[in-house]
């Protein structure tokens, strides 16, 4: 890698470090105070809504962001076609969720759900403000910008969220803490950016942008769907409490692998993009980004899951001990979750968004073919299921990573077999411990502090290459990826 793309891809991963460690450190803080003042039941109708506005949220972008991003010849007319056509687009789906609130409702057998829909669709118009300048921002690797615009806005949000549920507005609380994060962030990206809009519409550029940003609007489009499909079967045929317990379980188990694999993804989509026409360069970029990135993630997950029980009730309440047992099984699911991730990477890097799409088919075939055959035994049998889907889904990721740049499933689980290894040794270690314990802060901290020094002094004793460049990159010496 050329001496600027180090040092762009040192600076991209601190300040995206900066910025997603902030805001999950900001919004777990705020989670934790909000479960002990709502009830499980507001959770769910939140999640209820947002099932349906994440998947409109999808066409505002259109994967045009993206095809931004990979097109090494942008010009302003692009950018500016972009941006009207989110705006438009965002105000569109606004109006359609408007009037669809209503049959919202009454699919869920949840009155209030019509008022609340209405609300939290302001995020989508609102959403479009902002795309492009993010974009822009990344295509420089500039994540310092984006976190000035990004993290005021958490913290105005969580005050206001906090302040509305301790004043007894419920899941009301959750809606306008939304509302007022985006509001403060589209305000600050408009201040910060240098990029504003020109009165320019370009068919040509649309053309071109959406030959790509197609592609990954229809993966978008299912990955999103899926994503939000246990969401939308949960609320249906369980209840908006245990759609709660769901969701919190979830967004803890999101923490550690969701934050930390964004962090370097956010930074490896536009790194390969510069070399995607040297695939041998391209593929040993990708390999020590998937190593450094499991070394991270895998003792987070599967230390979260030794712990998970006490973790729920020592954090938020007894009243969510249920979330626990669900948190458990999902680390071992999202533990694998930066490995998907990473390895749809390299295949829209050289350009190939038809088989991004055609992954995205398949796995979620996967996904609802397991979804559908635990339904009805239960939210720990269809965790489980998620563990079962994960390992299925990458075998398919990897099939085509190996196909295009000759990175296979068994060159890749060779590389990150040391660390599995040693991050499951660990998850042995706790378990054991807890075994000894009766108290659930003692599990906790105990667990926590036994399972660090354990995988930090193993991993020092045996070399780990990964836990060097850690200390390279925290150090602010040479990225090695020559």
């Amino acid at each position: 890698m050329p001496q600027s793309l180090k040092q762009q891809a040192v600076s991209g991963i601190k300040w995206s470090a900066v910025e997603s460690i902030t805001l999950q450190v900001v919004h777990f803080a705020v989670s934790l105070v909000l479960a002990r003042l709502l009830e499980p039941s507001d959770f769910g109708l939140v999640g209820m809504v947002g099932v349906f506005v994440g998947i409109s949220g999808v066409f505002v972008d259109s994967g045009f962001s993206q095809a931004l991003i990979r097109k090494l010849d942008r010009t302003e007319s692009d950018n500016a076609t972009v941006f009207y056509f989110n705006i438009i687009i965002g105000l569109l789906i606004y109006v359609m969720l408007f009037f669809a609130a209503p049959l919202i409702a009454k699919f869920y057998k949840e009155p209030q759900l019509t008022s609340i829909t209405r609300w939290v669709s302001l995020m989508i118009p609102l959403a479009s403000l902002g795309i492009v300048q993010k974009a822009l921002l990344t295509i420089c690797v500039d994540f310092k910008t984006q976190a000035m615009a990004t993290i005021p806005g958490a913290l105005i949000s969580a005050i206001v969220g906090i302040f509305l549920a301790w004043k007894g507005y419920g899941v009301w609380a959750l809606v306008i803490q939304q509302l007022a994060g985006r509001v403060s962030f589209v305000i600050l990206i408009w201040t910060l950016s240098k990029w504003h809009p020109q009165a320019r519409f370009s068919w040509q550029s649309f053309k071109n942008l959406f030959g790509f940003g197609s592609k990954l609007l229809g993966s978008g489009l299912l990955n999103t769907f899926y994503g939000n499909m246990y969401n939308l079967v949960i609320g249906k045929v369980y209840s908006a409490s245990d759609l709660g317990y769901y969701s919190q379980a979830s967004h803890f188990a999101g923490l550690p692998s969701g934050s930390l694999t964004g962090i370097l993804q956010r930074v490896v989509y536009p790194i390969l993009c510069k070399v995607q026409n040297e695939k041998a360069r391209l593929a040993k970029i990708y390999r020590d980004f998937i190593k450094l990135t499991v070394f991270i993630v895998f003792p987070l997950m599967t230390g979260l899951a030794a712990v998970s029980h006490s973790t729920i009730v020592v954090l938020i309440g007894e009243k969510w001990a249920f979330a626990g047992d669900l948190l458990m099984y999902m680390c071992f699911a999202q533990m694998w979750y930066p490995v998907h991730a990473i390895n749809l990477n390299p295949i829209q890097a050289i350009g190939r968004s038809d088989i991004f799409l055609k992954i995205e088919i398949i796995k979620k075939l996967i996904g609802v073919a397991i979804l559908f055959a635990t339904v009805h035994f239960g939210l720990v049998v269809m965790v489980i299921g998620g563990i079962v889907n994960s390992l299925l889904c990458l075998y398919v990721n990897t099939y085509y990573t190996d196909s295009l740049i000759n990175v296979s499933l068994w060159t890749q689980m060779k590389d990150i077999a040391p660390t599995f290894i040693l991050s499951m040794s660990m998850f042995t270690l706790i378990m054991v411990f807890n075994q000894f314990v009766d108290n659930v802060y003692v599990e906790l901290v105990g667990g926590i502090c036994l399972g660090a020094v354990f995988y930090i002094g193993c991993a020092y004793l045996f070399r780990f290459k990964e836990l060097q460049e850690l200390i390279r990159i925290i150090t602010k010496q040479d990225f090695n990826h020559e």
